[in-house]
C-alpha cells in the first residue's frame, strides 16, 4: 500500500495584544515627615508584542536611568519611585506614591498608586493658646507713567482665623493704606476690609470687597460697602450695597440674590440689582432683575441666565448661556452673551458667540471646527485693564497627542480683528494655516508655531489688496538645576496688517524668563519682552517683571520691579515703570488660653514569656517617654486633638526601619490614633508578641527542557483580614516573609504572564504561624499539559474557494 501525502497551507493571523501590568511590590507601613518614601513596583509585559515604554510620576522621581525602555513579552522589571515627604502643619496625613507607564502604541497610560500614612515628627498643636495668625508691616512704592512720577509709603496688616476654640467664629481682615495716589493699576491701592463668618453659614463683609452677582449683572466689581450672606444645605441668599471705586461710569449698586439647590447637581438663583450709572454725561439708574439656572452632570453642563433691565425709561434684556456636552466621541462647547443697546449691566450693546465641536477619532487624534464672534463692551475696573477688540474667527483644526510628551496641532483659520482703542492700531482680515508643536519632558518644555497666509489691512478704507503674511514662534524652557528654570521667547512676523502705510514689515519680538525656588525660603522670577504685536496689547502686558521673595518662619520680604503696558492710560503707556518693596512680620496673637487640657495613659502587654516591657521608648510626635517596669507610660498636658502613638523605630542597614525590640512586633496596627479630649485621660494598650518566619521554595516538576530557559515570574502574596504582603520568587526559586505576626495567614503563589504555559498545583494554602517558629512552605510549578484526543468518527470537509 503506497502512502498518499497531502498538504494544505493555512494562514493564521495572530492579533497583537498590548498589555502592561503594574504591581506594588514593597512599601513601608508608614513614614514620617522629612523622610524619603520609596515604593517599588513590578512592571510586566503580559502581552504578546514588545513594548517601548517610559515612566512618569506625579510625585517624586522614577529611579531609572533610561528615558525609554523596550520590554519584551513575558518579561518584567522593577521600578522604584522616590519622593521626599514634606513638613506640614498636620499631625498626620496620607502620602500617595504613583507610577504611570506610557506606551508608545497605546494612548491610555497604565496607572498604579498606593497610599501610605505620614506622621509628624513633632506635635503640631501643642500650643496651649488659641492664636490668630496676623501679618503686619509696610512697604514703599515708586512708579513713573510718562513724565509723571509718584512715590508712596503704606502700612499693611492682614489676618484670618478662628476666634474661639470650638471654631464657630471666623474672621478675615486686611488694612492697607493710606491712599497716596489715584492710580490703582499697580495694585497697591488702599484697602480696608473685614469679613466675619459664623458657623460656616452666615457671613458679613464690611469695607472693600469684590462683588460678583452673576455674569450679566455684575461679574466682578471692586468697591466699598457691606454684604450679608447666608447659606444652608438647600438655600442661599445675600444682600449687598457697594460704591464702585475704580470705574468712573458706575457710582453705587444695591441688590439681593436668593438661590436654592433643586438637586445635588442643579440650582436656581433669582437676583435684583439697582445701579447708578453715568453715561454720556448723564446720570441715571439701571434696574435689573433676572434668574440663573445651573445643572452639572458627568457629560453635560448648562449654565444659563436671563436678565431684564430698565434704564432711561427703556426696557432691554441680557442673555448668557454656557453649554458643555459630550456624547461618545463627540464634544461640544458653546458660550453666548447678548446685551441690548439699552441694557446697562456688566455688558452693554454686546454680542459673543463661541462654539466648538470636537470629534475624537482615537484617544490620541481629534478634529473639530470652531466659530467665534465677539463684539463685547465689558465694564471692567481700572484694577483689571482690558479692552475687548471686535473679532470674528472661524477655524478647522486637528490635534494629535501620541503621549503625554508630544502634541501636534494643525488649523486653518479665517478671521477679522478690529482695535477698540483710539487711535486704532489694527483692523485686518486674515486667512492662514497654522502648525504648532509642544514638547513636555521633565527637563524641557518647548513650543513651536509656524503660520502662513494672506492678510488685508483695513485701517484705511482705501487699502484693498491682500498681501502675504507669516510668522514663526519658538518658546523653549529648560530645567538647568532642580530649582532653576530658564526660558526664552523668539517671534518673527512679516506682514502688512499693522502698517499705517500698508507696507510689509519685518517684526521681531524676543524675550526670556528665569524662575528659581531654592528651598521654601527663596523665590525669584524674572521676565523680559522687547515688545508685543499690536493685536496683543488689549490688556495689561509686562515688558519687564522681576520678583524676589525671602520667606522665613517669622518674616517675609518681597521686592518687585518692572515695566508694563496699560491700555487706556494717557501718556506714554509703554513707559510705565514701577518698583516696590514690602516687609511683613508673621505674628500669632494670643486670644485665649486653652485651660482644659488632656492626658494620655498607656500600657504594654505581652502575649509571650521573655518579652521586655521596661525601658521601651514610646513616641508621640516629638514627645517621647520610657515605659516603667510594668510597661506603663504617660503623657501629660495635651491640647485637645488627635494624636498618634507608636513604638520608636531604628534604621536597618538596607534602609528599612524596624522596632527597637528585636523579634517582637505589636499585634495591633501602629501608630495608634488617640482622640484626647479636654479634662480626659484615655487609656491605650499595645500588645506585643514574638514573631515567626516563613521560608518557602518553588519545586519544579515536569518542566520541558526548552521551558527552563523561559521560566515565568512567580509572585507570592501573604495576607489576612488586615494586612497583605507581596514578594517575588528569586532566581533560586526561594522566597521569605520575616518577622511576621503569629496567627492564621493565607498564602498564594501565582504565575504572571505565562498562565497558558505554566501552572502551580497547590497555589493557595492556609497556615498557622506561631511565635519563635519557622514555617516552611512548598509550591509546585509545572508545565501545562495539552492532550490531543482522536475521535473514531470520520468527517467530510468541503473547501470552497471564494
Amino acid at each position: 500500500n503506497d502512502a498518499v501525502k497531502a498538504s494544505q497551507n493555512i494562514v493564521i493571523e495572530i492579533e497583537k495584544v498590548h498589555k502592561i501590568d503594574v504591581i506594588p511590590l514593597s512599601q513601608p507601613e508608614y513614614v514620617k515627615e522629612g523622610d524619603t518614601l520609596r515604593v517599588e513596583y513590578l512592571v510586566q509585559n503580559i502581552g504578546n508584542t514588545p513594548e517601548k515604554i517610559h515612566f512618569e510620576t506625579n510625585r517624586g522621581v522614577v529611579e531609572i536611568q533610561q528615558d525609554s525602555i523596550l520590554i519584551q513579552p513575558n518579561s518584567s522589571l522593577r521600578v522604584s519611585v522616590r519622593q521626599q515627604i514634606p513638613v506640614s502643619e498636620y499631625n498626620s496625613w496620607d502620602a500617595t506614591s504613583d507610577l504611570k507607564v506610557m506606551m508608545r502604541d497605546n494612548p491610555v497610560p497604565i496607572y498604579q498608586a498606593v497610599s501610605i500614612p505620614v506622621y509628624a515628627n513633632k506635635i503640631k498643636k501643642n500650643d496651649p493658646y488659641l492664636r490668630l495668625p496676623i501679618e503686619a508691616g509696610g512697604g514703599y512704592l515708586h512708579y513713573k507713567s510718562g513724565e509723571q512720577k509718584w512715590s508712596a509709603y503704606q502700612y499693611y496688616a492682614a489676618g484670618k482665623g478662628f476666634l474661639d476654640i470650638k471654631n464657630k467664629h471666623y474672621v478675615d481682615f486686611i488694612l492697607r493704606g493710606p491712599n497716596q495716589f489715584s492710580f490703582p493699576a499697580i495694585g497697591n491701592y488702599d484697602e480696608y476690609a473685614l469679613k466675619y463668618t459664623h458657623k460656616n453659614q452666615t457671613t458679613v463683609t464690611v469695607g472693600d470687597y469684590l462683588l460678583r452677582v452673576n455674569n450679566l449683572m455684575e461679574f466682578g466689581r471692586f468697591g466699598r460697602g457691606i454684604k450679608y450672606e447666608h447659606e444652608s444645605d438647600s438655600l442661599y441668599y445675600s444682600l449687598f450695597y457697594q460704591q464702585a471705586r475704580f470705574f468712573p461710569n458706575q457710582k453705587d449698586a444695591i441688590g439681593c440674590s436668593f438661590g436654592m439647590r433643586l438637586k445635588s447637581e442643579s440650582s436656581l438663583t433669582v437676583s435684583i440689582v439697582t445701579k447708578n450709572i453715568t453715561y454720556n454725561n448723564r446720570s441715571f439708574n439701571s434696574d435689573l432683575i433676572g434668574g440663573a439656572y445651573t445643572i452639572r452632570k458627568s457629560n453635560f453642563m448648562l449654565e444659563t441666565e436671563f436678565v431684564g433691565g430698565q434704564a432711561l425709561e427703556k426696557i432691554d434684556i441680557g442673555f448668557f448661556n454656557k453649554l458643555v456636552y459630550s456624547w461618545k466621541k463627540w464634544h461640544f462647547n458653546s458660550d453666548v452673551i447678548y446685551a441690548g443697546k439699552n441694557f446697562y449691566g456688566f455688558y452693554n450693546n454686546s454680542r459673543l458667540y463661541v462654539n466648538t465641536l470636537n470629534y475624537y477619532i482615537t484617544p490620541k487624534l481629534n478634529v473639530g471646527i470652531s466659530s467665534n464672534i465677539s463684539r463685547v463692551n465689558p465694564s471692567l475696573d481700572a484694577t483689571a485693564f482690558y479692552v475687548s477688540p471686535f473679532s470674528k474667527n472661524h477655524m478647522v483644526f486637528a490635534s494629535y497627542q501620541p503621549n503625554g510628551r508630544h502634541m501636534f496641532f494643525l488649523n486653518f483659520t479665517k478671521q477679522e480683528r478690529e482695535d477698540r482703542q483710539m487711535p486704532s492700531t489694527f483692523h485686518f482680515k486674515e486667512d492662514f494655516g497654522n502648525f504648532s508643536y509642544t514638547l513636555n519632558t521633565p527637563k524641557w518644555n518647548v513650543f513651536l508655531q509656524s503660520r502662513y497666509g494672506y492678510a488685508q489691512n483695513l485701517i484705511d478704507p482705501n487699502f484693498q489688496s491682500r498681501q502675504r503674511s507669516f510668522s514663526n514662534i519658538v518658546q523653549p524652557a529648560y530645567q538647568v538645576l532642580p530649582w532653576l528654570w530658564v526660558g526664552g521667547y523668539f517671534e518673527q512676523q512679516q506682514t502688512a496688517k499693522f502698517s499705517t502705510q500698508n507696507r510689509i514689515e519685518k517684526l521681531y519680538y524676543y524675550g526670556g524668563t528665569v524662575r528659581a525656588q531654592y528651598g521654601k525660603y527663596l523665590q525669584f522670577s524674572m521676565m523680559y519682552r522687547n515688545n508685543y504685536a499690536p493685536d496683543e496689547l488689549f490688556q495689561r502686558r509686562s515688558f519687564t517683571d522681576a520678583s524676589l521673595i525671602f520667606d522665613t518662619k517669622y518674616q517675609t520680604l518681597s521686592m518687585n520691579a518692572g515695566q508694563a503696558f496699560l491700555p487706556n492710560v494717557p501718556g506714554s503707556n509703554q513707559n510705565t515703570l514701577f518698583f516696590s518693596i514690602k516687609n511683613v512680620w508673621k505674628l500669632n496673637v494670643k486670644l485665649a488660653k486653652k485651660k482644659k487640657l488632656g492626658h494620655l495613659r498607656g500600657q504594654l502587654s505581652t502575649l509571650n514569656e521573655g518579652i521586655k516591657k521596661e525601658g521601651v521608648i514610646i513616641q508621640m510626635g516629638n514627645q517621647k517617654c520610657i515605659t516603667d517596669s510594668t510597661g506603663a507610660f504617660h503623657f501629660s498636658n495635651l491640647v485637645p486633638d488627635k494624636y498618634y502613638v507608636t513604638l520608636s523605630k531604628s534604621q536597618n542597614t538596607d534602609g528599612t526601619s524596624r522596632y527597637n525590640l528585636e523579634g517582637v512586633v505589636p499585634t495591633i496596627k501602629v501608630p495608634v490614633e488617640v482622640d484626647v479630649k479636654a479634662d480626659s485621660t484615655p487609656f491605650i494598650q499595645i500588645p506585643l508578641v514574638k514573631t515567626g518566619h516563613i521560608l518557602g521554595i518553588i519545586d519544579i516538576d515536569k518542566i520541558k527542557e526548552n521551558a527552563h530557559d523561559n521560566m515565568p515570574i512567580v509572585l507570592v502574596k501573604l495576607y489576612n483580614d488586615k494586612e497583605q504582603f507581596i514578594t517575588q520568587v528569586n532566581t533560586k526559586n526561594e522566597f521569605s516573609f520575616k518577622e511576621m505576626k503569629p496567627g492564621t495567614w493565607h498564602i498564594v503563589a501565582y504565575v504572571v504572564g505565562k498562565q497558558e504555559q505554566f501552572a502551580i498545583a497547590n497555589a493557595e494554602q492556609m497556615i498557622l504561624l506561631q511565635s519563635n517558629t519557622v514555617k516552611n512552605i512548598h509550591f509546585t510549578l509545572k508545565s501545562v499539559e495539552r492532550k490531543i484526543h482522536i475521535s473514531p468518527q470520520s468527517y467530510q470537509l468541503n473547501i470552497k474557494k471564494k
